[in-house]
């Protein structure tokens, strides 16, 4: 399915909640950012899941490809945390970032 067709469907269904609702701005609607969050992650997830970890599961990698690996796979996560912090809705997640 087309990316601003799952969204426009994702952002709808959000948008029953109110407490969605209740994050809206006069510039953005809740609902809209987290649905793009929540899609754009799954992107990231999908990398992960089929290209990221099965290079992980072979035994002909070079550290060099280990490291490399490594540093795709902290992109991604940059990437997924950046989409859950995004959120006004997820913004109470943020209290991670003290921990050390």
């Amino acid at each position: 399915m087309e990316f601003s067709r799952e969204l426009e469907i994702i952002a709808t269904t959000l948008r029953k909640s109110e407490k969605v609702n209740s994050h809206d701005s006069e510039e953005e609607k809740e609902s809209e950012t987290l649905a793009h969050s929540l899609l754009d992650m799954e992107e990231s997830f999908k990398v992960i899941l089929n290209e990221l970890l099965p290079r992980l599961r072979t035994n002909n990698l070079s550290g060099e490809e280990v490291d490399d690996v490594l540093l795709d796979l902290g992109e991604e996560f940059r990437h997924i945390l950046y989409h859950i912090q995004d959120p006004k809705y997820y913004r109470y997640l943020q209290v991670l970032d003290d921990i050390e």
